[in-house]
């Protein structure tokens, strides 16, 4: 009897930091770098930005594609919430065309005021909630929208100072998963930079 050989590999690539530097706008006409293709494009440093990461996704997925391997990015969360996030290039559209599985981190810690929430960090399953309303509304105008496991946080935002932050535990990992369930999404990925991660959270919410 013929045996058959064990096949090795990985199912999916994620792509971290598929972006520009943080504030690379403000700082772009103190550089010397070389704009490569784009030399001669008639876009603005904008949609240059926008465009090379957008080409570089789809780049990867098309040179992958012959192994049968999944594409996964993670984006920043705000990314999802303007046309386009100028200084680091990313659009979420665009990027989300090119991918099996987007990945945006929605730490609440990492949001100013926003989506009527003052203090993000104090409410993760609101800041959560909201976002996804977002979300869901942008990946349902796409022909063919990818799987979305966002990132949730499981740390504690001590840097946010005195009455902006809380210890996060068991309960606020939980708000944060059971806000992606209430809004259809039943994966994630948790972050803590300790790599120290709370025991006795409820990861199945369904």
């Amino acid at each position: 009897m013929a045996k058959q050989a064990a096949k090795m590999g990985f199912k999916e690539i994620q792509f971290d930091y598929v972006r520009f530097p943080e504030g690379f706008e403000n700082e772009s006409e103190s550089l010397n770098y070389s704009l490569g293709d784009y030399e001669t494009s008639d876009l603005d440093d904008v949609q240059q930005r926008v465009t090379a990461v957008g080409d570089f996704v789809k780049y990867a997925r098309e040179e992958l594609d012959p192994y049968g391997v999944e594409i996964s990015v993670d984006i920043f969360g705000y990314a999802a919430t303007v046309p386009e996030a100028p200084g680091i290039g990313q659009n979420f559209a665009k990027i989300s065309e090119n991918v099996d599985v987007i990945s945006s981190m929605i730490y609440p810690s990492h949001w100013n005021a926003y989506f009527g929430i003052n203090k993000p960090d104090l409410e993760p399953y609101n800041l959560v909630s909201e976002y996804m309303k977002v979300e869901n509304n942008l990946l349902s105008g796409l022909d063919t929208p990818p799987k979305s496991r966002p990132w949730l946080q499981d740390f504690t935002a001590s840097y946010l100072g005195a009455g902006n932050y809380q210890n996060y535990g068991a309960a606020q990992v939980e708000d944060q998963i059971r806000a992606l369930h209430d809004a259809g999404v039943n994966e994630f990925l948790l972050w803590d930079a300790s790599n120290s991660y709370t025991p006795g959270v409820n990861y199945n919410m369904e």
